[in-house]
């Protein structure tokens, strides 16, 4: 009988000391359920707030398409016959005659026409213009002032009664070159530099008299 009760004082340390560790264990188990459960609560009042917020909002949202659908189509309104656009003339087929030696000039001449009802036939010397002019008529012949061998007063003479006459010049001194080229006898005068919409704009007034 001594003997076990002198082993309970000897155990005493022992089972003292497990009953401290496990009371320190178990100190924090308390503050940990109270903050696991006022996160919860957060949650759930986070949750209900954004429930009725998407609630509202879908509620908002039926309403405008309602009001959308209560309102009446609107018809497309009809073109004013009096405001529209004339429409633009129907151009009449023209035949054009370039008397040029220059192959580049040719080329670039002819891309001005593009589009447009004209047939362009190519000269390229003084003879060969005037055997076409012998087998078509023409309605514009465009003559290079600088041909070679050929000088503007009798491109001129020779070609004027084979329809109307277009210098074509270098344009390095325009005006002295229209001059000359109107005193020669040509109708009309086009200096190579002009832009490609006044070159276009100033063909077709020869040919049409308005574009």
């Amino acid at each position: 009988m001594e003997q076990n009760l002198e082993h309970r004082k000897e155990d005493a340390p022992e089972i003292e000391s497990w009953h401290l560790e496990l009371e320190s264990a178990l100190r924090p188990f308390p503050r940990f359920v109270t903050d696991v459960y006022t996160a919860v609560s957060d949650l759930e009042t986070h949750q209900t707030q954004m429930i009725a917020s998407f609630e509202a909002r879908l509620q908002e949202l039926e309403g405008q398409l309602a009001q959308a659908k209560a309102v009446p189509a609107v018809a497309p309104k009809k073109p004013n016959p009096s405001t529209s656009k004339t429409p633009a003339r129907t151009l009449e087929q023209r035949r054009v005659l370039l008397i040029d030696d220059a192959e580049l000039s040719r080329v670039l001449m002819s891309h001005y026409f593009k589009g447009l009802p004209v047939k362009v036939d190519f000269a390229l010397s003084l003879q060969d213009a005037i055997r076409s002019c012998g087998e078509k008529k023409y309605d514009l012949l465009i003559v290079d002032l600088e041909l070679k061998g050929v000088e503007a007063v009798e491109l001129a003479g020779i070609l004027k009664s084979h329809g109307r006459l277009m210098a074509l010049g270098s344009g390095e001194s325009q005006s002295a070159e229209q001059a000359t080229a109107i005193q020669c006898g040509f109708d009309l005068y086009l200096p190579r530099s002009t832009p490609k919409e006044a070159m276009i704009e100033g063909l077709s007034v020869a040919l049409w008299g308005s574009f």
